[in-house]
């Protein structure tokens, strides 16, 4: 968690290094979307964008930084939304090791459900993120 903020906040710096003009000839017609979604819903939308890339993440920093969102918005919206990904990356790791560890029917059964639960999840937070925009 901390390289990917590291690694947002770099990249954010280059954008507003920049500015709109330099990110525009990186990113492409791209960044007015990014850039109006980012500017509308600040935390909500950085969050957003971590959850359901609509750009590489490479991109979505660079015009946060140029589009001047605030970084105390950007750090928050960054930690939202990868954090629940990290976690679950970790689990789904755990399960599977254990799974080819032990592969018994209550290991393969657990790992089963954290599928599904985290499918589940990503769609549910998927749509409360939408409503939530609109």
């Amino acid at each position: 968690l901390a390289g990917c903020l590291l690694s947002a906040l770099a990249t954010y710096g280059v954008g507003r290094l920049l500015g709109r003009g330099g990110v525009s000839r990186i990113a492409g017609s791209r960044i007015r979307k990014v850039s109006k979604r980012l500017a509308r819903h600040g935390v909500v939308a950085v969050t957003t964008v971590r959850i359901i890339p609509i750009a590489p993440f490479t991109v979505v920093n660079m015009v946060a930084g140029a589009g001047r969102i605030r970084l105390r918005d950007f750090i928050i919206g960054t930690l939202l939304g990868m954090t629940p990904g990290i976690i679950a990356m970790a689990i789904f790791e755990t399960r599977i090791e254990a799974a080819l560890q032990h592969p018994d029917a209550i290991s393969i059964l657990i790992l089963a459900a954290f599928v599904v639960f985290f499918i589940l999840g990503v769609f549910l937070a998927e749509r409360w993120l939408r409503k939530k925009q609109a």
